[in-house]
Formats: C-alpha cells, sequence, structure tokens
C-alpha cells in the first residue's frame, strides 16, 4: 500500500499511526518535537534538496522495510558516484 500527502504533519502522522516511512524535507523535522522519529538522510538522491527517510524510533521494522530503506540508499550512494544501478 502506498500513502501520499502533500502536507509533511500528515506523513508523519502516518508513521506515528505505524503506516509505514515516510519521505520528508529535512526543514519538516523538529528536533524538539519529532524525537520519536527516525532520520536517515537522503541528499544522495537529492542533492539539490536536503530529504531523510522517516520512521517511528520505537516500532520494530518490518523485514521489507528495512529493505526498502537499504535498496533507497544504496541507489542514492550509486546516483552520487555514478556507479551503474
Amino acid at each position: 500500500m502506498v500513502l501520499s500527502a502533500t502536507d509533511t504533519d500528515v506523513i508523519k502522522t502516518y508513521v506515528r499511526k505505524g503506516l509505514g516511512i515516510g519521505i520528508i524535507a529535512d526543514l519538516a523535522y523538529e528536533q524538539d518535537k519529532d524525537n520519536d522519529l527516525v532520520m536517515k538522510p537522503l541528499n544522495q538522491l537529492f542533492p539539490w534538496e536536503v530529504t531523510k527517510i522517516g520512521y517511528r524510533r520505537d516500532n520494530y521494522l518490518r523485514t521489507f522495510q528495512q529493505r526498502f530503506i537499504h535498496i533507497f540508499q544504496k541507489f542514492a550512494s550509486q546516483m552520487e558516484t555514478g556507479s551503474p544501478r
């Protein structure tokens, strides 16, 4: 299932409700309000923006979610270095 929202607060709410992971701009992450979320940088994939993957700190990530993050980060690294996909 894929959910989409243009408002970052809605995306963070989806994540907090356990509906998966979200991709938001770095500026949307507020350290004091969002300390229950884990942020992973994705600046290799989106060099013109600061983008991160976020997920609940206290929630176990399912294997497919962990794999998605791994693939996403690997793809981003390859884009940065110019390596073939």
